[in-house]
């Protein structure tokens, strides 16, 4: 009787398909956390397997050290906004999704958007006086060598740390040449920008690029005025230099 309902099982999973199913799932995840890495100092490495993808939580990048403590916060905060993760790791500093393999494209963003928000919070509660694990510090979680270079000598003053992002952003307009895609990259990290050729398909950061471009009078995706993107960078590079 095992043997004919297992026999079965693998009839169904032929059927329809569901190996492909979890590849594609784990395409979507590996390519949503590798995003998150490229962002956040917090996430070490990303590893997985069809389904089951897991991030890695670390102090220090160099060293490896666990980040333990933040990775529970993380699971915490996730779990008061519906979306429920497993700890695993010698250390419990893994996160691991293993997602059904009915969930919606949609679902499956909603859950990643909880989960990217869980640990930009967890690296600096939106505190201008916050330091990450891995010493990046004000709002704007810069490293200081990074602020450093953006020109910046004190990492906790507001002023100088949105100085340093409006620095940052300059230079994504001058590599992408598109405020849409400098306002992703600036969300998403620029590596997510380049892997999917465009805005990367994440809620977040869809809405994100929509609110600001909205309040500068364009549309997401529409055609827009011809000088717009050289009106900004000019706008920063002034705001900034």
């Amino acid at each position: 009787m095992g043997c004919v309902a297992a026999l079965e099982v693998l009839d169904i999973m032929e059927k329809d398909n569901l190996p492909g199913r979890a590849e594609q799932l784990g395409r979507l995840m590996m390519e949503r956390f590798r995003a998150m890495k490229d962002s956040h100092p917090l996430v070490g490495d990303v590893r997985g397997l069809g389904a089951m993808v897991a991030i890695e939580l670390v102090r220090d990048r160099t060293t490896k050290e666990p980040a333990t403590r933040e990775t529970s916060e993380v699971l915490k905060r996730c779990m008061q906004k519906g979306v429920i993760a497993l700890k695993c790791g010698l250390y419990g500093n893994v996160i691991r999704m293993l997602a059904s393999l009915v969930i919606t494209e949609d679902q499956l963003t909603e859950a990643l958007d909880v989960i990217e928000e869980a640990v930009a919070e967890a690296e600096s509660g939106f505190n201008p006086r916050a330091v990450s694990p891995t010493g990046a510090a004000g709002l704007m979680q810069l490293m200081p060598s990074t602020a450093r270079a953006l020109g910046g000598t004190d990492g906790f003053d507001p002023w100088q740390n949105v100085l340093a992002g409006a620095r940052y952003l300059r230079s994504l307009l001058d590599r992408f040449g598109s405020l849409e895609l400098a306002l992703a990259a600036y969300n998403a990290g620029p590596g997510a920008v380049e892997r999917w050729g465009g805005v990367p398909p994440y809620r977040e950061t869809r809405s994100y690029v929509s609110k600001i471009l909205a309040s500068l009078g364009q549309n997401q995706g529409g055609a827009a005025p011809c000088s717009a993107v050289p009106v900004v960078r000019n706008a920063v590079w002034a705001w900034s230099r």
